[in-house]
């Protein structure tokens, strides 16, 4: 059997190197996803999202101002409030500058407000959603506790997703919370991707 009959390209038979090949070396040495473009391999980013068949994902995105997991914010006047997020957002691979959030929200904006904050993207090629995450205070945010209550905003594909901030109830104090994107390359696809 030839290699035009097991479709080889040219470049494939001249060299010994075959698409699957290098896949498979690229799956094996931990590479999430990657994308064939010739003689070269290029990661599009690993996450545990891979596994689930969320082919291009991007490992969740931090939109909170100082750190992951924050305090809700227990004030009078309201049942309780969100802090200012990030205004400007660094993700590995993409150029300072391509994601960010304008406008933002003031610190300790009530939830269930009419107040919103805009997180851009670069597009074309990316999909993107946001999700609001409350935890119990204890453990908290740790890796492998699921929230107690969410709301996603998204997906979409034009750049933008406009994030609201509801009052996800029964909220207790000491209770904490995070911001994060999900982004990946592509359409929506899989709806466990924005989860």
């Amino acid at each position: 059997m030839g290699d035009e009959a097991i479709g080889r390209t040219q470049y494939e038979r001249r060299s010994g190197v075959s698409r699957r090949a290098a896949l498979k070396a690229g799956v094996a040495a931990g590479v999430g996803v990657a994308a064939w473009s010739g003689a070269s391999i290029t990661s599009l980013g690993g996450t545990p999202a891979y596994a689930e068949g969320c082919t291009g994902a991007i490992p969740p995105i931090d939109l909170n101002s100082t750190n992951d997991c924050r305090n809700v914010d227990d004030r009078d006047g309201c049942a309780y409030a969100y802090h200012e997020l990030k205004s400007a957002i660094t993700v590995p691979g993409y150029p300072a500058g391509s994601f960010y959030i304008n406008p933002n929200i003031g610190e300790g904006t009530c939830c269930g407000t009419l107040a919103t904050a805009t997180f851009h993207f670069p597009t074309p090629g990316l999909t993107c959603s946001v999700r609001i995450e409350i935890y119990d205070g204890v453990p908290s945010c740790a890796a492998g506790t699921a929230p107690k209550l969410s709301s996603t905003f998204g997906p979409s594909s034009n750049g933008v997703v406009v994030i609201g901030f509801p009052c996800l109830l029964p909220h207790v104090p000491g209770d904490k919370y995070r911001v994060r994107a999900q982004c990946k390359t592509g359409g929506v696809g899989d709806p466990s991707c924005w989860t």
